[in-house]
């Protein structure tokens, strides 16, 4: 507990900062008794503050500890309880992620609403909450820190399209996590666009586009909700990935975009004539689906794309090393890697017509794209950029983050300007695999 002088106090402090040296130079006993008299109700009123405040005890409530996916953002209660009514919370120490949405003081009691939101998956704690009290004249102030026991365990969207996949291989959840359905699949959650297919209409969700809003349905729901669209493809698609990346943020995002985008294609039974690798800068055949799902998911867990992918909580538990061997039987004879190609080949290889999803994070390689972009409109093939949004989170420090941002920008700009469709991957996915507190 640390004691600290008030603004209240330091206007007392300096009254009688003028008060003593007026007292000796005018040698008037008012003003000595005035002096006296302020240095001893200064000094009186920490006494006693130090004594209540010594006796006075807190404690923080209830202990939380859940697990949740990186797109939730839960609420909850926190209960400040103190033996003193003039306690309160300070809350400029609580860590970003925490936004206060309700405050209500009662007698000795402090109710507090709080809504947690995630950059990214890890783990997320709030061990310690700082309490105030003011002295009886308010010319002190302490700050007293309580225990708390407030964590969040939070799982990347990597996972839960990797728990997806496996199941369709025929992978089914164990003991620790649900059983899942892959009939229930949410699987046209892939590709989210602004002008693509009508598909539903949903609730909104901050960040929506405001003139996507449904107002016939906003009218007989009571609450807002949007027009959803989503991108349709034909008879001739075609996928180029590059799962380079800088964070847990932006390597998330590419991950899930991609898995996301076989899964659709596994499941509506897409045919994708060509899959193009940018990093490795070749061309992969595959004669079926099934050895297009296993090599994608042994691509994610072999880069180790994102980290702490807890799968054994959702499926028969495995070593790292038993599901890779599993993945590579179904992948061996069934992937042909065919041989290097330049970008210019990838454009002609596609075809006359349909449509490309290119998923990266664009600040790799940047004028690959470029030109891999100008040779598939060259030959009528639609691009779709898939792209993580804001990376610039992911900075170290405010001028690398800077340096992003402007980078970023500049190239999304560029290729908008080529008519590029791009889109920005949102976690928006309803949640429909239960998590465990």
């Amino acid at each position: 507990m640390s004691i600290n002088i008030s603004q209240r106090g330091v206007g007392a402090l300096f009254l009688e900062a003028v008060l003593i040296p007026l007292s000796i130079i005018v040698g008037d006993p008012i003003f000595y008794t005035a002096s006296i008299l302020t240095i001893a109700i200064i000094l009186s009123d920490l006494a006693v503050f130090m004594i209540t405040s010594r006796r006075t005890r807190c404690s923080c409530e209830p202990k939380l500890h859940k697990r949740l996916w990186v797109w939730e953002k839960p609420v909850f209660n926190l209960v400040i309880n103190c033996s003193r009514r003039t306690v309160n919370m300070d809350q400029r120490v609580l860590p970003k992620w925490i936004k206060i949405i309700g405050f209500e003081k009662i007698e000795k009691r402090i109710k507090v609403r709080a809504k947690a939101s995630f950059k990214h998956s890890g783990i997320y704690r709030l061990s310690k909450i700082i309490v105030s009290m003011k002295s009886p004249l308010s010319l002190f102030i302490s700050r007293k820190t309580l225990d708390a026991s407030i964590e969040f365990k939070v799982l990347p969207e990597t996972l839960y399209w990797l728990i997806v996949a496996l199941g369709i291989l025929g992978f089914r959840g164990g003991t620790g996590g649900s059983v899942f359905l892959s009939e229930a699949l949410p699987v046209s959650a892939a590709l989210r666009s602004s002008s693509g297919v009508y598909y539903e209409t949903r609730e909104y969700v901050p960040g929506d586009p405001v003139k996507r809003i449904d107002w016939k349905a906003t009218s007989r729901a009571q609450k807002l909700m949007i027009k959803d669209y989503r991108e349709v493809f034909g008879e001739n698609a075609g996928l180029v990935f590059d799962t380079r990346c800088i964070g847990p943020s932006t390597c998330d995002a590419v991950a899930s975009a991609l898995l996301s985008f076989i899964v659709t294609v596994v499941k509506q039974g897409i045919p994708l004539n060509y899959v193009y690798d940018m990093a490795g800068g070749k061309r992969i055949l595959f004669r079926d689906y099934k050895s297009l799902l296993a090599y994608f998911i042994n691509l994610v867990l072999e880069k180790n794309i994102v980290k702490d992918l807890d799968l054994y909580e959702y499926i028969q538990p495995l070593t790292t090393r038993e599901l890779r061997n599993y993945l590579s039987r179904i992948v061996k004879d069934r992937v042909i890697p065919d041989k290097p190609v330049t970008d210019v080949i990838v454009g002609s290889a596609m075809g006359d017509s349909g449509r490309a999803v290119i998923v990266s994070m664009v600040l790799h390689s940047t004028r690959k794209i470029i030109d891999l972009v100008d040779s598939l409109i060259d030959k009528g093939v639609e691009p779709i950029l898939v792209i993580p949004p804001k990376p610039w989170r992911d900075a170290g420090d405010l001028e690398e983050a800077y340096r992003l941002y402007r980078s970023y920008n500049l190239v999304v700009e560029r290729l908008r300007g080529m008519g590029v469709k791009t889109l920005f991957w949102h976690r928006r996915i309803p949640g429909r695999i239960a998590v465990g507190a």
